[in-house]
């Protein structure tokens, strides 16, 4: 098979249906954007794993057959040591009376299963003494108490149990629900409270992926856009150069929502090297038209399309071959960053062979109009 036949035949036909092309672009885009609202994020690296692993088996008959997960919420109260004026011992009456209302409001929560903490240890005829010493008394000649409770009495633990089979929303949700509660409860003097625990760091995660994203994003573009400037020293140019990593990085995310890949630390930086590949698809076309123009060949267009997109047909087809062998490695992140990396390359040809060359037709021909006025 000679790419170049069908080449020519689309060179020519966008020579002649300009619009139509570009028509059919941006339809294109508005289909695959309609992938956006069912990204999602992966944030645990279980989720990374094959499925036939046995320590996950072992977490999801654990979680199914008791109910819970072992993925707890922790509820951290420690003790501020440069505060001279706050609580020294995490004992304190006042901490466990902060403790009961932060675990009362968390207990009511749709998706939390139970709370463990010190208060199981303490409590008598089912409430929480008032008297600090009583307290420092009970945790002492309690074996269990070293669970909740460090051993210089600085630092104490609580677990908030979530269900086992909680949807990824559900649990940000819930995190953001138990963030509002602590911010809202009024902490004694010299104590901080935090929260811990895989669910938490989830959420950190995927707030970092999606700063990560967009930060990689928009230096990779800021970079590019400098760089082309600087050769082409031409506004114009530099828009068209960037066009198909621009309709790429669009297309292969609204994609990923379509096809149900998730976006994960390991996927976070893969705009940037989509931009990276793909800017030299739309600087070869464009290079090459200006060359094919000097010569004052009858048709640069199509001569553009024919010849020098051969070349990046081949590109195309070489490189995605070899991002799809990620998809033998056992990691089913290497997986979806095979599969994204080949539609982003596929996407950057596609729009370099059709887009560019349909917008250097209308270019050409408002020339040529205002020329004969």
């Amino acid at each position: 098979m000679n790419p170049e036949i069908y080449l020519e035949k689309l060179g020519k036909a966008e020579r002649k249906y300009p619009w139509t092309f570009i028509a059919a672009m941006v339809v294109l885009t508005f289909v695959l954007l309609s992938g956006f609202s069912l990204i999602s994020t992966e944030t645990a690296f279980s989720d990374a794993l094959p499925d036939d692993i046995e320590v996950l088996d072992a977490m999801i008959i654990f979680g199914n057959e008791f109910g819970v997960s072992t993925q707890n919420i922790m509820l951290v109260y420690q003790i501020d040591m440069e505060d001279e004026y706050g609580i020294d011992d995490i004992r304190d009456a006042r901490v466990m009376k902060s403790l009961e209302n932060v675990l009362n409001k968390a207990d009511t929560l749709e998706d939390v299963v139970s709370t463990s903490s010190v208060l199981d240890v303490i409590k008598e005829d089912g409430f929480v003494p008032s008297n600090t010493e009583r307290i420092k008394k009970l945790i002492d000649d309690s074996p269990f108490s070293s669970r909740f409770v460090n051993s210089d009495y600085r630092i104490l633990v609580s677990s908030i149990i979530i269900e086992g089979n909680i949807e990824q929303q559900d649990m940000f949700d819930l995190v953001a629900d138990i963030q509002q509660i602590v911010s809202e409860e009024e902490t004694p003097p010299g104590v901080v409270i935090k929260l811990a625990g895989d669910p938490v760091e989830q959420v950190e995660i995927n707030n970092a992926i999606g700063t990560s994203v967009g930060f990689t994003t928009l230096l990779g573009f800021l970079g590019v856009f400098v760089i082309l400037y600087l050769f082409f020293r031409r506004p114009s140019r530099v828009i068209l150069a960037v066009f198909p990593v621009i309709f790429a990085t669009l297309w292969t995310f609204g994609t990923m929502g379509l096809l149900g890949i998730p976006m994960s630390s390991m996927l976070s930086g893969i705009f940037s090297m989509i931009i990276g590949i793909g800017i030299d698809f739309g600087i070869h076309i464009l290079h090459r038209y200006d060359e094919e123009v000097k010569l004052k060949v009858k048709d640069p267009i199509v001569e553009t399309v024919k010849h020098i997109g051969k070349g990046l047909f081949l590109t195309t087809i070489t490189t995605t071959i070899g991002f799809l062998a990620l998809l033998s490695a056992t990691l089913k992140t290497m997986g979806d960053l095979g599969i994204v990396l080949s539609f982003g390359i596929i996407y950057s040809f596609i729009v370099s062979v059709v887009l560019i060359p349909s917008l250097l037709v209308i270019s050409e021909r408002r020339k040529s109009e205002r020329r004969k006025k």
